[in-house]
């Protein structure tokens, strides 16, 4: 499974994900997604950081 987030910086967008089992602890994974996201996003020198919402994660690759 992945789990991403969108981050962007003016004209510049990019994606983090972590790719782990079906049955990983989601929860934890998206908090740690967030976190990289907003901390890629403090170092490209955004003023105006944005994680994309909660409905912007994916989870890709489930068997359930």
């Amino acid at each position: 499974s992945v789990v991403a987030a969108t981050f962007r910086e003016g004209d510049r967008t990019g994606t983090v994900g972590l790719i782990g089992p079906t049955r990983m602890r989601y929860q934890k994974a998206i908090s740690l997604v967030d976190t990289v996201s907003a901390a890629v996003t403090k170092i490209i020198g955004s003023s105006d950081h944005r994680v994309i919402g909660s409905s912007d994660h994916r989870h890709i690759g489930s068997s359930d």
